[in-house]
């Protein structure tokens, strides 16, 4: 079987979608050595937007005419107007559950235009139950046409402490910490765990690791999260680390005492996955797709209590036989999920079309 997939975001992972292309691509082509996978990429001519609308009205569709697959496979939310649309993953439609987050009239209007063509494909996956139900709400595609099939998760490196201590000492970390690792936009709710620290004793207070790109621009998308912290009198016991690389995610997911996520909306969200992965407890909001991915083995909170998620802190802080439990049951969870899997699932799908 000859499988095309759309490599716009090739090399970008960055991005939960160049995550998701790249993890994918090779575990296909481990999954199923006989096929053939290949990812066309787009030109760099026009500028980003420009080249991204091309790439995927015009360029895309005439390199699946051109190279005939099997299966072509866009690997986040996009499609062409015509011509051939087989597989589209759609990991979140966060635009269209949070108005503000499409509140720039260009952003709709391009959110609208793939809402069309997207309609057009003949099968849809979906990263969780959360997402497909939201696919079918918003887009009104039929849900026999979807098809849920969860993201993989790594094993954990082995990373040595004094490895870690190296990273931790550059940041200005000192021990025990919370870690948050994401993005800085409001959904991200990073609000509620700056909060829960100030409601926690000096005594008992461990640091909190922001991790990731968290501009603190202070607008109504992007709060400033810095601000709160200093407002709240705990600004020396929260650092933001800005983007970090791999080798310094998995030196700070080690050394972490838990990881909070407290986000609001998820497609999926791989972080408590990872964390789960390194034998780190996950404290975690109680909605969106976040339940069904962490499967039981997270502590889940209401996302708007800063009372619940300190006294949660405190007790995992505090309470081995708590604490133990977590990592046991996160370590199973994070067993049962794992990218062969998530390909070999995915190649049931393209075998439905091919």
């Amino acid at each position: 079987m000859h499988i095309l997939l759309n490599g716009q975001f090739a090399g970008q992972r960055a991005t939960g979608s160049g995550q998701y292309f790249e993890n994918l691509c090779a575990a296909l082509r481990r999954a199923a050595p006989d096929c053939r996978v290949e990812a066309a990429r787009p030109p760099q001519r026009l500028g980003a937007r420009l080249d991204k609308l091309w790439w995927e009205q015009v360029g895309w569709p005439l390199t699946v005419l051109q190279r005939d697959p099997d299966v072509c496979h866009v690997p986040y939310f996009s499609g062409p107007l015509l011509g051939r649309i087989d597989v589209v993953t759609i990991h979140d439609l966060i635009g269209f559950a949070i108005p503000e987050y499409s509140a720039d009239p260009r952003w709709r209007a391009y959110l609208q235009l793939m809402a069309r063509a997207v309609k057009r494909a003949r099968l849809v996956i979906a990263d969780s139950q959360a997402a497909a139900d939201d696919i079918v709400h918003y887009l009104q595609i039929r849900r026999e046409q979807v098809r849920v099939i969860h993201l993989g998760v790594h094993p954990a490196p082995k990373i040595s402490r004094a490895e870690t201590d190296v990273h931790l000492a550059d940041l200005g970390i000192r021990r025990p910490y919370c870690i948050y690792l994401g993005s800085g936009d409001v959904r991200k709710n990073i609000a509620i765990a700056i909060m829960a620290l100030a409601q926690i004793d000096a005594a008992d207070r461990p640091q909190l690791v922001v991790a990731g790109s968290v501009p603190n621009a202070g607008t109504d998308l992007l709060p400033d999260h810095a601000a709160l912290a200093g407002a709240l009198g705990v600004d020396d016991w929260v650092v933001f680390t800005g983007p970090v690389s791999e080798a310094r995610k998995h030196a700070l997911y080690a050394g972490a005492r838990m990881l909070l996520a407290p986000s609001r909306y998820e497609g999926f969200g791989l972080e408590p996955l990872e964390a789960m992965a390194h034998g780190v407890p996950v404290i975690a909001a109680a909605c969106s797709a976040t339940p069904e991915v962490t499967g039981g083995a997270a502590l889940l909170l209401p996302p708007d209590d800063p009372g619940q998620w300190a006294e949660a802190i405190r007790v995992l802080g505090s309470d081995p036989i708590a604490r133990a439990e977590l990592i046991d049951a996160g370590a199973a969870r994070a067993a049962e999920l794992s990218w062969l899997h998530t390909a070999q699932q995915t190649l049931s799908v393209y075998r439905e079309l091919a």
